[in-house]
């Protein structure tokens, strides 16, 4: 672990292995700063690198993943165990100390060991020593001399992968380890995915802050049609159910960005995988136990780097000084946020009423008021709403309270869809309430008035948005390679920009379920 790892994941690390109560970890320190920081952390299973093995002595100029450059500062750090290569393993070994399974031909034999030469030989060279054997494989002799005399002393760890498996299921002691490689490429959707799960360590203030005003909202889901279980199909309505939750998350973050609040992300739901590769029915290589829907991370919904920045309209007169930052859809659910957050709480529910024509005055936007029952005890904000509708016009009845403090809180019914003239007084009355909550996003604001920010907001909001990747046989599937999800309602989306040609919209293809 360097500086840069330290600062951004040292506290988060430690943290995580001390409350899973792990004690077998190593930590390498690459550089001063973080060795002094692991002894005032209190950390003793860690050691200094070697410093003459750090530096890159090649002529790579760039740092890209799988460079020469690349390699030799990562793998570079390890020790080879000796002077064994994988060839020898797979070529004398055999010889010497075993006989190929009588169902294998010579031909398939020879196809296997040079397929298995190329891969002992790519894991030997991170420092690894490969005995490699499977169900043709028949041992005649012990082989443990022949190789120990290739070795320059015992070997750290004899061990087969079936017998610990075997003793962790005897012991009821479930392992696992999480890789934030599908979390998305950058820090900030890395760090995203561990805020969501509860893993990643913030300083107080991310949770106390005493300015903090938040906005959370429901997402409304469609409902996956039968007989949809092909990739092609699937990743179509994936990218259709993902656009029809982008659409009201659009409204949330223009109200958010009226009211200069704090947003909530929802646990927006994936139906399809995201790989640069390419998927099988919509999941990662040999994957067969998702289910769908499964909590999509956040990076495969929207640019979170970008997301990150805070949203705003530069140059904006209207919303000057305004911008979003957000949180992620578990914060309230983190026992670090503190109960008189969750305390202040207000609902702003469309009133079943049609509104009345033309701007409305202050005193018309509400309609009714309704004091929300208290709880036995304070608690997060539940889940989503998760109703399957095709009728985006249809208003339901209230849904189930969703108050999360010990007083109850508010729920406000009002004229809507309001406009941002319309909402702004509105909000700017709810100022002083710590959490505002929006079952319908998309029935609560009819937009911006002004068509230079309803046009300016159109374009920073698409911008956060990314794509869903990839489809390798575009022709076989009918579509595009990547397939670009679109935060625009249906009114808006004249303004879409081009797209390169291994991207498309291919709305009119998702209308049979959006």
């Amino acid at each position: 672990m360097d500086r840069g790892a330290w600062e951004v994941y040292g506290v988060t690390f430690l943290e995580n292995t001390r409350r899973a109560n792990i004690s077998y970890f190593l930590l390498a320190a690459l550089d001063s700063h973080t060795s002094l920081a692991l002894h005032v952390a209190g950390v003793t299973q860690c050691f200094d690198a070697p410093r003459d093995r750090l530096a890159y002595k090649g002529t790579d100029s760039q740092y890209t993943w799988g460079s020469h450059h690349w390699t030799q500062t990562t793998w570079n750090k390890g020790q080879d165990l000796g002077e064994l290569g994988s060839s020898r393993l797979l070529v004398h070994a055999p010889r010497r100390g075993a006989a190929v399974g009588r169902r294998a031909s010579a031909a398939a034999a020879c196809a296997a060991a040079v397929l298995l030469v190329h891969v002992v030989q790519a894991v030997y060279e991170l420092g690894v020593h490969v005995v490699h054997s499977d169900a043709d494989v028949t041992w005649v002799a012990d082989p443990l001399p022949y190789f120990l005399s290739h070795l320059g002393g015992p070997a750290h760890v004899l061990i087969t992968t079936d017998a610990v498996a075997t003793a962790n299921r005897n012991q009821r002691h479930p392992l696992y380890g999480v890789h934030w490689v599908w979390g998305g490429s950058t820090f900030e959707s890395k760090r995203q995915t561990m805020r969501e799960m509860l893993k990643y360590h913030d300083p107080d203030e991310y949770y106390t802050a005493p300015d903090l005003r938040l906005l959370t909202f429901d997402l409304q889901q469609l409902q996956a049609s039968a007989g949809w279980f092909d990739t092609e199909r699937m990743s179509r309505f994936h990218v259709a159910a993902l656009n029809h939750q982008l659409q009201q998350a659009y409204f949330a973050l223009a109200v958010a960005l009226i009211a200069n609040r704090t947003l909530v992300m929802p646990r927006f739901k994936c139906y399809c995988a995201k790989n640069w590769y390419r998927t099988l029915r919509c999941r990662i290589f040999n994957d067969w136990a998702t289910q769908f829907p499964f909590d999509c991370p956040l990076s495969s919904v929207l640019r979170v780097k970008r997301l990150h920045q805070g949203v705003s309209l530069p140059g904006s007169s209207q919303y000057a000084g305004h911008r979003v930052f957000t949180r992620e859809y578990s914060f309230l659910e983190n026992p670090r946020a503190p109960p008189e957050l969750k305390a202040s709480y207000v609902e702003l529910v469309p009133s079943w009423h049609p509104r009345p024509p033309g701007l409305l005055r202050p005193d018309q936007l509400v309609l009714s008021k309704e004091q929300l029952p208290a709880r036995a005890a304070a608690g997060p904000l539940p889940a989503a709403t998760a109703t399957a509708t095709h009728d985006r016009t249809a208003r339901p009845p209230p849904p189930p309270s969703t108050s999360i403090g010990d007083g109850g809180g508010l729920r406000l019914a009002i004229a809507a869809p309001l406009s941002d003239q319309e909402m702004r007084p509105l909000l700017d009355s709810l100022r002083d309430v710590r959490v505002l909550h929006l079952p319908r996003p998309a029935a609560t604001l009819a937009g911006f008035a002004d068509g230079r920010t309803a046009a300016q907001y159109d374009e920073e909001v698409q911008r956060l948005v990314t794509y869903w990747c990839c489809t390798r046989d575009p022709a076989a599937s009918n579509m595009t390679e990547r397939l670009q999800m679109v935060a625009l309602p249906r009114a808006r989306q004249g303004a879409l920009p081009a797209l390169d040609e291994r991207t498309s919209y291919m709305l009119e293809q998702l209308r049979e379920w959006w």
